[in-house]
């Protein structure tokens, strides 16, 4: 086995499993809110997921980027897609 297939079999999970822990918890955060609150609103669960993706890219980075506009536009099409699948419905069991 090579050093590069070596590396991608180590590093991939690893940067995997540390990717899914830095936006999985905040979103987690962010849909408990929204439960506890029934916040039913786009216009809380967008904002969230963008805020969310600009936090994720500055610690990945250490400051601001121009990359952090593409994070933003990721974490608010994710809260979008949030809102459409339980948002929506937030709190009314």
């Amino acid at each position: 086995m090579g050093p590069i297939v070596a590396l991608v079999l180590l590093f991939l999970p690893i940067t995997l499993i540390f990717t899914c822990l830095l936006s999985g918890m905040p979103a987690g955060l962010v849909i408990w809110l929204g439960e506890a609150f029934r916040i039913r609103s786009v216009f809380f669960y967008a904002p969230a997921g963008a805020a969310i993706g600009v936090l994720i890219g500055g610690g990945i980075f250490g400051k601001v980027l121009a990359l952090d506009a593409l994070f933003a536009l990721a974490g608010c099409l994710a809260g979008v897609a949030y809102w459409f699948a339980a948002g929506r419905d937030a709190g009314a069991r």
